[in-house]
């Protein structure tokens, strides 16, 4: 859909999560793609990267000519196969690593914007390539594998996710 490319941003020191230090961080855009499921509860759809196969929200680098969200929304639909409404201000961010081929780590500063799905695909460009499961947010948090991602996901599940999500 576009060529990505990483822009690198300044961390500003209210940004910093607690043990960062102020560093460049690689910009990178997720989705937290949400449903409300058979029972009435919240769920979010994760998906397993295409190398690791561990679960995590599909998040990609910004596309170039696309705004912040119109580049997370991508992400939803290549890697999960998910189209919906996007809220266009972001519900929060979470720092990682990311592990290059070179096997040094990329620090990476996620910034989430919610989808509320409103047509989940059969056929979409990352099909074949990874997995993707409904879960409730507490067992989303206990089955991705980053440390950040799972506080985020805490953190939602503590502060009325539904009203937030919205």
């Amino acid at each position: 859909m576009g060529a990505k490319t990483p822009v690198l941003e300044r961390a500003k020191v209210d940004q910093i999560v607690a043990g960062e230090t102020p560093l460049d961080f690689a910009a990178q855009f997720a989705t937290v793609p949400w449903r409300i499921g058979r029972r009435g509860t919240l769920e979010i759809l994760l998906v397993t990267s295409r190398t690791s196969r561990h679960w995590l929200l599909p998040k990609g680098w910004l596309v170039r000519g696309k705004s912040a969200m119109e580049s997370a929304e991508i992400e939803a639909f290549e890697e999960a196969g998910v189209q919906g409404k996007m809220r266009n201000k972001p519900i929060g961010a979470f720092a990682y690593n990311k592990i290059l081929k070179t096997g040094e780590a990329l620090p990476c500063r996620v910034t989430v914007f919610s989808l509320k799905v409103k047509k989940l695909l059969d056929d979409w460009p990352e099909a074949g390539q990874r997995e993707r499961a409904w879960f409730d947010i507490a067992v989303a948090a206990d089955a991705v594998y980053e440390p950040q991602l799972r506080d985020f996901l805490l953190g939602l599940s503590r502060s009325e996710p539904i009203a937030l999500l919205r």
